[in-house]
């Protein structure tokens, strides 16, 4: 059985370059997922959305086009 962490083709130098590229996106946005997360989190937690809106939702709805979020069933 092989092992699925081992490599089975060899990349071309172009192909590497282009993974290599692609993965520094892919951390990036990670990154920027969590800060993101973060920071409305604060904004929520600290209720700061008051002084333009009168819910978090509104705040995020006409702030950032966000939908409102719908209840888990």
């Amino acid at each position: 059985m092989s092992d699925p962490n081992q490599p089975s083709t060899q990349l071309q130098p172009h192909q590497r370059a282009r993974l290599t590229s692609l993965e520094q996106t892919v951390r990036d946005g990670l990154r920027d997922f969590r800060r993101t997360g973060q920071a409305l989190s604060e904004i929520r937690d600290n209720e700061f959305f008051l002084a333009t809106h009168e819910s978090f939702e509104a705040y995020l709805q006409d702030r950032w086009g966000s939908p409102p979020r719908r209840p888990v069933a």
